[in-house]
């Protein structure tokens, strides 16, 4: 994988290098170091080894997730809440919603409940032919 991934690097331009750079800042704020932990006041806060991370709360967002650990080592230990956020996370945490606000650098953002959210229909009527 890190060969694809330096060889994509070395194959774009500069300027759609610094667009990815400033797009992975966005979604991931965590500074060096940061700490794992129990969220505590958060339902869904979990933290656990990759290779315990299961299928036991029945979500949709394990399934965006589960696909993205494949790529690292199954002794790593994430954290994830797995509900929409209204205030930062203590510890960082993978989330599907941050708060726009000046101290949000401990939830990365990943693209969870994509089902819902990006689960286009085809549709054969065009839109000039539909009832207002």
């Amino acid at each position: 994988m890190r060969k694809k991934i330096n060889k994509f690097i070395q194959s774009i331009t500069s300027q759609r290098l610094n667009y990815v750079i400033n797009r992975v800042d966005y979604y991931n704020k965590l500074k060096p170091n940061s700490i794992l932990g129990n969220n505590n006041g958060y339902n869904v806060s979990k933290t656990c080894t990759i290779a315990d991370f299961k299928f036991t709360d029945r979500s949709l967002y394990y399934c965006d997730l589960k696909p993205l650990t494949n790529f690292f080592s199954k002794h790593l230990v994430i954290s994830y809440i797995f509900e929409d956020i209204v205030i930062p996370p203590k510890f960082c945490s993978f989330v599907k919603s941050r708060q726009i606000i000046e101290n949000n650098n401990s939830a990365v953002i990943l693209k969870l409940d994509s089902f819902r959210h990006f689960n286009f229909i085809k549709d054969k009527i065009p839109y000039e032919k539909k009832r207002i």
